[in-house]
């Protein structure tokens, strides 16, 4: 592999400490009812841990078959998502739904790698930018509260 042609400084300590998670799923459209209820559950569920700073679906407004699920955590949390809020509703949600593609954001352990290879995650180590709102001392009740705002499509939400 090829070195990039400008360098890139060496990350500190605190430059990365959230992961971004972004899932590409494949839904039969006779499992879209019985995904919506799971999801609703799931979200229930994440909405408890106090790490997990983003967590949402999203369908494709014109095929809502194609869903998408957007995840940002502290990365001391994405482990303790998987292993504790997540896997009692692993075997149904992967029953309904088809993991098309993963994409990992920033800094991952070799652990949490260990477990998003499982789905065939990429990873994508970050270069540069801001994330304001996870920095600027909103805690995570408040990025909470601001999402449950959110209004899904009224297809989506049935």
């Amino acid at each position: 592999m090829e070195a990039w042609p400008f360098s890139i400084p060496r990350r500190t300590e605190r430059s990365m400490k959230h992961i971004t998670c972004v899932f590409h799923l494949a839904v039969e459209p006779d499992h879209l009812g019985e995904l919506r209820t799971l999801i609703n559950e799931i979200v229930e569920d994440v909405r408890q841990e106090t790490s997990t700073l983003v967590y949402g679906y999203s369908a494709n407004a014109t095929h809502e078959s194609e869903v998408h699920i957007v995840e940002l955590y502290q990365t001391d949390a994405v482990l303790p998502h998987i292993n504790e809020t997540f896997s009692p509703y692993t075997e149904r949600f992967l029953g309904l739904a088809q993991i098309k593609k993963l994409y990992a954001y920033g800094e991952t352990t070799a652990d949490i790698r260990n477990k998003l290879d499982d789905f065939g995650a990429v990873y994508l180590a970050p270069l540069v930018g801001i994330s304001k709102y996870v920095t600027n001392g909103l805690s995570s009740r408040r990025i909470h509260s601001v999402a449950s705002r959110v209004v899904y499509p009224a297809t989506f939400r049935r």
